[in-house]
């Protein structure tokens, strides 16, 4: 079955209902990585050659430069695979991963709003929702997800190298059938990424405004926990100053024990978010101070190469947001009862 866009006059926005037709099995094209990649590489975007029968990228697709993907394209291996097309260069996507009808009018409301129409976006369907094609020129626009009642993922913004999406005609992993689009243009006949619809904060912030009653609540924050006295009279000057450096030396050991780490260092990021996290929550050492410390250590044991320099954070801060609500206690070596 393929579906193929319903006809509107010009003046008309987007609209998600379409026509299915039989299509036989000869009728589906073949060779569509080798067909279509180049059209995505004219635009000066990544094309991405899906695995058969998967949603998986060829290997390395999150670093893969165009220049070597132009070289790949005439490999017979990558021929008959699917074609996917990575989010950077300015390409973002709005995935509405739902078919219930309210949250599409929702959704679509917002989208005919910031005069998104039928004949100046670009848009494509796979298994259920459909995915919009926007340009960000800014560069701004983060990856975001808001999941549904259920837990699932109900609307995604699609940005970032990491991010790709399936194209037409592809088949679908699950369905077994081709990915279509929904509009009269596609990524395979736009002059430019910049002829595209622009994604703009304003436009972020309404679709998630109309999506709200769809939504899964939030999680209520944990509250701050007040640093208390750890004894009658609380601390000395000269205990407060005592167990500043008892935290420094805290954190000085966990970032030498880091930076000697062949394995698990995200795992010792994390738990040194627990050792130390009681420190910053009851105003000791700033949350700075120990990222400085752990920065480092992150990168002299190799993990900034292999992970990222930056992905220490993540597990670093779940450690410490972990240990809110742990009491500050004096060690027998600075005075006090432990």
């Amino acid at each position: 079955m393929q579906q193929y866009v319903h006809k509107t006059n010009p003046t008309d926005k987007y609209h998600f209902s379409t026509v299915d037709v039989d299509i036989g099995q000869s009728h589906r094209e073949t060779r569509v990585f080798e067909k279509h990649a180049p059209k995505l590489i004219e635009l000066g975007l990544c094309p991405v050659a899906d695995r058969p029968g998967t949603a998986a990228g060829n290997r390395g697709w999150t670093t893969v430069s165009c220049e070597q993907m132009t070289k790949r394209l005439s490999w017979p291996q990558f021929a008959d695979r699917g074609v996917a097309v990575r989010f950077d260069r300015g390409l973002v996507g709005l995935d509405i991963d739902t078919d219930d009808p309210a949250t599409k009018r929702a959704i679509k409301a917002v989208i005919h709003a910031h005069g998104i129409t039928c004949h100046s976006g670009v848009a494509k369907r796979g298994s259920k929702g459909a995915t919009v094609f926007l340009h960000d020129p800014t560069g701004a626009i983060e990856p975001a997800s808001w999941q549904g009642l259920d837990g699932r993922p109900i609307f995604e913004i699609l940005a970032g190298a990491k991010r790709k999406t399936t194209l037409p005609p592809t088949i679908h992993a699950k369905t077994g059938k081709p990915y279509t689009w929904l509009t009269q243009r596609t990524l395979f006949n736009l002059d430019s990424v910049e002829d595209l619809p622009t994604i703009t904060p304003e436009l972020v912030a309404d679709l998630r405004a109309a999506i709200k009653p769809w939504l899964k609540p939030d999680r209520p924050k944990a509250r701050p926990r007040i640093a208390v006295p750890v004894r009658d009279g609380g601390l000395s000057f000269s205990e407060r100053r005592r167990l500043e450096e008892y935290a420094r030396a805290t954190v000085r050991g966990c970032a030498d024990d880091l930076a000697h780490m062949t394995g698990q260092r995200r795992i010792q990021a994390f738990q040194t978010g627990c050792r130390v996290g009681r420190f910053v929550h009851h105003g000791l050492i700033k949350l700075a101070e120990i990222e400085t410390a752990v920065a480092s250590a992150w990168s002299a044991c190799g993990a900034a190469k292999k992970h990222g320099a930056n992905e220490f954070r993540r597990h670093l801060q779940s450690g410490i947001a972990k240990a809110v609500h742990d009491p500050l206690e004096l060690p027998s070596s600075i005075g006090g009862a432990a």
